[in-house]
């Protein structure tokens, strides 16, 4: 029993029965005693102090990755912002370029206008060229094919003197004299025509010309001569052909018949037989005429051949981007969906375990005619030698049988 003085203990204690106390003193003893002993154990300061360190070390660490992920993102910040204005830059000077490009092809349209304008004009489509203009333009367009075809050819530009038409055309040492008529006009007018054979009578009769030619560029018919005819004025040929630009064949035609008719006509012509001249100029007119129509005719068909032919190609053209299409579609579902490729591995697995079990009964048949296996290369007579690998090598199939 332990005795207390009653200056040591409080009032508290001592109003506590026996029982109460002594487990007072109990508890008091376990925490003097142990609080000690944790008191004089330097290991838990240790401990602490460990803990302080990598604490600290934890600490540092967490701040230079702070420091650094924050260097991080403002680089890439700074470099999406340099970025951005090295975008914006460069789209600024593409919109600059591309206003400059604007504003040149703006001018160059508007030369071209300018020009087609001008070239209508001169081809007899519009007014804003003068008459002069057009006709020396249309009379350049026919001396330049004829000097083109008929390279022996002389050609005098007679635009500038009365009732001389506008070219004369020369072949052979001047045995053919041609007076040529040029019209780049929206319209013949009957007046041109008979003027054009006034001037014919005048330059026939004086021996300037031995036959004639009237020609319009761009009209469709020559008024009471149509698209194409010959005639004879004062028993020389003389031929009226129009839209010759539409179809430069044409004028071709007409060149050609010119000069053939004009050295056949020289032979025969006898000046005391007028019926047998008319007779031939009759024969001849309408053996020309067919000819015209049969080469109008087949124009006519091959131009609707190449039309069918255009409309074939862009057929084919458009099928075949058709059969692209879908071939890219089809390979798209091919990478896309693994039902395909399950269905593609799944017939390929099959084909194998086909292949195999017809490749093992061959070797079986073999081994029972022969009373052997067969070796590899006795197999490679029906098989491919690539065909024995993975699952398929030979000595796994002689393993099987």
């Amino acid at each position: 029993m332990v005795h207390f003085q009653d200056t040591e203990t409080s009032i508290r204690f001592k109003n506590l029965d026996k029982n109460e106390q002594l487990k007072i003193i109990d508890i008091g003893e376990y925490i003097y005693f142990n609080g000690l002993k944790l008191y004089s154990d330097t290991s838990i300061e240790k401990e602490i102090y460990a803990n302080e360190l990598r604490l600290q070390d934890v600490k540092t660490q967490s701040e230079n990755q702070l420091q650094n992920h924050t260097k991080a993102v403002q680089n890439q910040y700074e470099y999406i912002i340099q970025s951005k204005d090295d975008v914006i830059d460069n789209k600024n000077n593409e919109n600059i370029e591309l206003k400059q490009r604007i504003k040149d092809l703006e001018e160059q349209t508007c030369q071209a206008f300018a020009l087609s304008r001008k070239l209508d004009s001169l081809m007899g489509k519009g007014n804003t060229v003068d008459n002069a203009m057009k006709g020396d333009f249309g009379e350049s367009i026919v001396a330049n094919q004829i000097q083109y075809w008929y390279q022996a050819s002389e050609i005098e530009d007679k635009s500038a003197e009365t009732a001389r038409g506008d070219l004369l055309w020369k072949l052979n040492d001047c045995d053919f004299a041609a007076l040529v008529e040029v019209k780049n006009v929206q319209m013949v007018r009957p007046s041109e025509v008979q003027k054009f054979e006034r001037d014919l009578l005048v330059n026939t009769n004086d021996k300037s010309c031995t036959c004639g030619i009237f020609i319009s560029l761009k009209t469709e018919t020559i008024p009471n001569k149509g698209k194409f005819k010959l005639e004879f004025i004062n028993n020389v040929p003389v031929i009226y052909v129009s839209n010759i630009l539409n179809d430069l064949n044409t004028l071709r035609f007409a060149l050609d018949a010119l000069v053939c008719i004009h050295s056949k006509y020289k032979l025969l012509y006898n000046s005391s037989q007028s019926d047998t001249n008319t007779l031939f100029q009759e024969s001849m007119v309408e053996f020309i005429q067919k000819l015209f129509n049969k080469l109008s005719c087949m124009s006519s068909n091959l131009l609707q051949m190449k039309n069918s032919v255009d409309t074939l190609i862009s057929c084919i053209a458009h099928e075949e981007n058709s059969i692209k299409e879908l071939t890219t579609n089809i390979n798209v579902l091919r990478t896309e969906y693994d039902e395909l490729k399950n269905i593609e591995i799944e017939y390929k697995a099959n084909n194998r375990s086909e292949l195999k079990e017809q490749i093992l009964k061959d070797m079986r048949l073999f081994r029972e005619e022969k009373g052997r296996i067969p070796q590899m290369s006795e197999m490679l007579t029906k098989y491919k030698q690539s065909v024995f690998r993975d699952e398929l090598a030979y000595k796994k199939l002689k393993i099987e049988i």
